[in-house]
């Protein structure tokens, strides 16, 4: 029983989820079977627990039918049944969050049983509703366009004359599809970067057209999936990133936080690949989007941020060296940090921050103090320490790190790229030290290796120090 598809689902479930779901199987609308309502009690009494000897079919079976001689057949039934009931149980919960669809779907069936006042009220509770409704999503749009529809299709049966909500109808089926076309394209280009997949939207040239041609301004969450697009398409020779920011910031709150989330990592993944091509400037960008995303708290699930985003979000702020800033969100979202990586991962940053600041002592005792989790942080936090003992001419310290650091880059079998960067900057650092300070023709050898390796670390850093002894 352990590994059936029931104990896996049932094992998702939080406290306020096994009362809802015990409530539910014990409703004779839902099931009239008692040994189904006893084996969810069982269930959720052993599996919170851990207690997955208690698991066996044999002896659940024991305790469900006391005295009755072991039948597989029956038991296997009896998990079948309850695994749709749950199965029923999600699919309502998912159904009655979502209030528009609730009510769309009591208005649909007043008007199939002919209720005119009935459907009336409703629809104009409704109508209030989707007025009234916060957001801009495709759902919105997908929902009022549903609501439209019945209010064309009633009054079409009530005379032929006349007929309310075609053109509504038409308006928000069209938003809808061209919002889904859109977040479509976007999420393709996404895949083709990363997996180099091709993906076939053949209505999407329609779509832009009508956008670029029609009147849209008003529909800001229409716009912004527009730029977003244009952005990562690349699509034009006018940079559409800064309307595309504006555009975030403004309707943010016109999309649930799920939503919101997906539109800031495309457009941070999009800033994160013009870095990768020179373009500077996108610092600033990416630095921006992390302000609004922090100030919109999209970025914290359960109380958590990714010590991958918290290290993002702490170098583009290192990056323009808004040093104060920075130092402030280290420490208000240190407790955000999962707990095994916390202190591990602040600490590295906030050396880092001090190291960016050439405050090195502060830097160097967190790096020596500190037992880091994440295997590039410790390979970083040796980088920053070669450059401070260089600096502080600490060489005998130094010597001995280079040691050290070559034995653990080796050491390591899943850092890509970052080997070679790595051994390059020892291999280099290594020859500064030993005999090529004073050697004019070693120094310009070394300075012509340095810009032709196709990765090292700290190169800027390597070919200032070489030019500093020509």
């Amino acid at each position: 029983m352990k590994n059936s598809q029931l104990i896996e689902l049932l094992g998702t479930f939080g406290r306020k989820e096994w009362i809802e779901a015990t409530k539910f199987v014990q409703s004779p609308f839902h099931n009239s079977r008692n040994d189904v309502i006893q084996l969810l009690i069982y269930l959720k009494k052993v599996l919170p627990r851990g207690l997955e000897e208690k698991l066996e079919k044999e002896q659940v079976f024991g305790v469900l039918y006391p005295g009755d001689r072991y039948d597989e057949k029956k038991i296997r039934y009896l998990m079948s049944f309850l695994y749709q009931l749950m199965q029923n149980y999600l699919a309502y919960t998912q159904w009655k969050e979502d209030k528009l669809q609730v009510q769309n779907s009591l208005l649909h069936s007043l008007r199939l049983r002919g209720l005119p006042r009935s459907f009336t009220s409703m629809s104009n509770r409704l109508e209030r509703a989707l007025r009234q409704h916060p957001l801009r999503n495709p759902s919105y749009h997908f929902q009022k366009s549903a609501f439209h529809e019945e209010m064309y299709t009633d009054s079409t049966l009530r005379t032929r004359q006349q007929s309310m909500g075609f053109q509504s109808w038409t308006q928000h089926s069209n938003l809808y599809f061209m919002l889904q076309q859109l977040r479509q394209a976007c999420v393709a280009i996404s895949h083709k970067t990363v997996l180099k997949d091709t993906y076939q939207l053949p209505f999407l040239p329609a779509v832009l057209h009508e956008i670029e041609e029609g009147d849209y301004e008003e529909h800001k969450e229409l716009m912004l999936f527009y730029f977003l697009y244009q952005s990562l398409a690349d699509a034009t020779q006018n940079d559409p990133f800064p309307k595309l920011q504006a555009l975030i910031a403004e309707t943010g709150p016109l999309f649930p936080k799920a939503e919101l989330k997906s539109i800031y990592l495309f457009a941070l993944n999009h800033c994160i690949q013009q870095l990768n091509q020179g373009r500077r400037h996108y610092l600033q960008h990416a630095f921006l989007l992390y302000q609004q995303g922090l100030e919109a708290d999209i970025f914290l699930e359960n109380g958590y941020i990714s010590r991958f985003t918290y290290n993002n979000i702490a170098l583009a702020g290192m990056g323009l060296k808004a040093f104060s800033w920075t130092e402030q969100f280290l420490r208000k979202y240190q407790d955000h940090i999962e707990e095994q990586y916390r202190l591990s991962t602040f600490n590295f940053n906030l050396a880092t921050l001090y190291y960016r600041k050439g405050e090195f002592q502060q830097a160097m005792s967190l790096l020596r103090e500190t037992e880091f989790k994440d295997v590039l942080h410790g390979l970083e936090g040796r980088k920053m320490l070669l450059v401070m003992y260089y600096e502080r001419e600490e060489i005998s310290a130094l010597q001995s790190l280079l040691d050290s650091f070559r034995s653990l880059v080796y050491r390591q079998k899943r850092i890509g790229y970052h080997k070679e960067n790595y051994l390059n900057l020892i291999r280099f650092t290594s020859q500064l030290l030993n005999g090529t300070r004073t050697d004019q023709e070693g120094l310009e050898k070394l300075r012509k290796a340095i810009q032709k390796a196709e990765k090292v670390a700290e190169r800027e850093w390597l070919l200032e120090k070489v030019l500093s002894l020509q």
